[in-house]
Order: C-alpha cells, then sequence, then structure tokens
C-alpha cells in the first residue's frame, strides 16, 4: 500500500478520574521529525529529529536553522486539524 505522508497521534497531559488535564497535545510524525504541539504552557512546541535524534535530547523548534522545517509541520498539522475538525486549539498554531 502507499506510504502515509505522516502520522498524528493525540494526548491529554495528567488525565484523572475520566476529567482532562487540561493541557492536550498533539503529535505529528513525518519521515524524519517528530513534532509535537501543547495547548498551553512555556513550551507549547517540540521538533526533533529522528534521525539524527532518536533519544528526542534535542528540541529544534527554536532553532532558527530548522525555521522552515517548523513552519512546514505547522502547516501540516493545521490542514490535518482542519480535515478532520479536530477542535484542538494552540496559540501557536494560530487556532
Amino acid at each position: 500500500g502507499k506510504a502515509h505522508e505522516f502520522v498524528v497521534s493525540e494526548n491529554d497531559l495528567a488525565p484523572r478520574w475520566g476529567r482532562s488535564g487540561g493541557v492536550l497535545g498533539r503529535m505529528l510524525r513525518t519521515p524524519r521529525y517528530k513534532y509535537i504541539v501543547y495547548s498551553t504552557g512555556d513550551n507549547p512546541e517540540q521538533l526533533f529529529d529522528m534521525a539524527a535524534d532518536p533519544g528526542e535530547l534535542t528540541s529544534l523548534a527554536g532553532s532558527p536553522a530548522y525555521a522552515d522545517v517548523l513552519k512546514g509541520h505547522r502547516h501540516l498539522l493545521r490542514a490535518h486539524l482542519r480535515r478532520t475538525e479536530d477542535t484542538f486549539q494552540a496559540n501557536v498554531l494560530g487556532l
């Protein structure tokens, strides 16, 4: 079959007793990168180069050298959220 361009997963940090922990996230994984966005927090975005950093030790989200990669992953995630009518909101995505 055809390979997917990316996959997306959802998470809810620290849910308790059937209620949300209040910090929601989405992860978008392309063949090389893993991009993670949280709905709130001091570091709402993470970007990892899974080829060079499989242990996810260094986020590249703040690196000017990866600004275009970051923008591209934001775009993919925004489009996915719209397409799937996902209600996830994050300031860094303009949502």
